[in-house]
């Protein structure tokens, strides 16, 4: 039987803290207030917008795959805003409710 190292069971623990962390991030809801509300509102309506012109191409199966994929991307927007909430600078800081604080930004592997 192998003991693990000091260091290693740390970094282990570290693991699965960061794990719990990142799981409580993906799945616990995140429920808006304040600014955040705004936020949601704002890309809603964009995305909505964009929506509204696609009904103007031709209905065929093409049209219906856009409107798929554009509600599937508002599904993204609004969870990249609820699981990041606090990265979005308050109503004082900024005037534009699509600003956000991209600091620290990393591309995640798909």
């Amino acid at each position: 039987m192998s003991a693990e190292a000091p260091n290693e069971e740390s970094q282990r623990k570290a693991t699965t803290a960061e794990l719990a962390a990142e799981l409580d991030r993906v799945f616990d809801y995140h429920a808006p207030t304040g600014h955040i509300v705004d936020i949601h509102n704002a890309w809603r309506a964009l995305v909505k917008q964009f929506a509204i012109g696609l009904m103007g191409l031709p209905a065929t199966r093409e049209r219906a795959m856009a409107l798929t994929r554009l509600e599937e991307c508002s599904f993204w927007i609004h969870a990249t805003i609820a699981r990041n909430h606090d990265r979005f600078p308050h109503p004082d800081k900024s005037e534009d409710p699509l600003e956000v604080d991209s600091a620290g930004d990393e591309e995640s592997p798909d």
